[in-house]
């Protein structure tokens, strides 16, 4: 019979009984039992389970150009080990319209390809991958608009596998659309910033981007390329339109010698080959309205 020893926490306690002659009975045989006691060590198998590492984290696929992805906060963020697109670097500053970030990767993504890496954060390894794509959008930037004036721009794409999609991810300034062909069209019908925010999508990835833009309530109608001025009398008057109207103009640097602009927009004066040169000259204007809402045009 086996019984465990409480005392020693590895100990076994063995009891064997067997049978002897008794020397101080005469009347049969009994039996007594002695205690053996077997000490061993008792292996205890620990069977760890390994937790499987975190799956890998995709940050996304961006264009060839900036990226900016912050990474959330209160994590300590570091480089641990692997392949960071040409370009882009682990920055402990966040772009400033992500402030609850307290770290980025960020740079000009000069490479495309499906790049691999581990950050530590916190002292936790986790493993990421991002996407450079070739794809992108050609325009940051788009023409001035205006309210009440129709507009129209067609986007392009550079670097695309194909035909391209677009599809807003945002709201557009009223009175304007985006078409999945990459138009933005319409009539606006509030003066102001615009941002419009969009995916566009070829045959192997999709990117997001934006452009911006102003939207004007006053608008200076005469075209960018005046009447040619040739030697003598020169007269011709800029037009605006838009806002509360009754419009005061000036201009900016730097009209031909012997040219000036009154407040009505008329640009006049004597060109003189002694005091004018040919050439072309370049110079702004500006329409003020009785609001002191102004544009400037060049």
């Amino acid at each position: 019979m086996f019984s465990r020893d409480a005392t020693r926490p590895a100990a076994l306690r063995l009891s064997v009984s067997r049978s002897q002659p008794n020397p101080e009975s005469a009347v049969g045989r009994c039996c007594r039992t002695r205690p053996l006691q077997i000490v061993g060590w008792l292996l205890l198998l620990l069977l760890v389970r390994v937790a499987p590492a975190a799956a890998q984290a995709n940050l996304g696929t961006f264009s060839i150009g900036q990226v900016e992805i912050p990474l959330a906060a209160p994590d300590t963020w570091s480089f641990d080990f692997g392949t960071l697109p040409p370009g882009v670097t682990l920055r402990s500053d966040p772009p400033s319209w992500a402030p609850w970030a307290n770290a980025t990767l960020s740079g000009v993504a000069t490479t495309p390809g499906n790049y691999f890496f581990n950050l530590r954060k916190t002292g936790v390894s986790q493993s990421y991958m991002v996407r450079i794509s070739p794809l992108a959008a050609k325009d940051p930037q788009l023409p001035d608009a205006f309210v009440g004036t129709p507009y129209s721009y067609q986007l392009a794409a550079l670097g695309n596998a194909g035909g391209v999609t677009w599809t807003a991810t945002g709201g557009l300034p009223g009175g304007l659309t985006l078409s999945n062909s990459g138009l933005v069209s319409g009539t606006p019908t509030t003066a102001g910033f615009a941002n419009v925010s969009f995916s566009v999508t070829d045959s192997v990835d999709t990117v997001y981007s934006g452009v911006s833009f102003q939207i004007y309530a006053v608008n200076i109608t005469t075209g960018g390329v005046l009447p040619n001025a040739t030697q003598g009398a020169y007269n011709t008057t800029i037009a605006a339109s838009g806002g509360s109207g009754g419009y005061t103009f000036a201009a900016q640097c730097c009209l031909p010698n012997g040219l000036t602009i009154n407040a009505a927009g008329t640009i006049s004066g004597t060109v003189s080959p002694v005091n004018t040169g040919p050439g072309r000259y370049g110079f702004n204007v500006t329409a003020i309205d009785t609001n002191n809402v102004s544009y400037t045009k060049m």
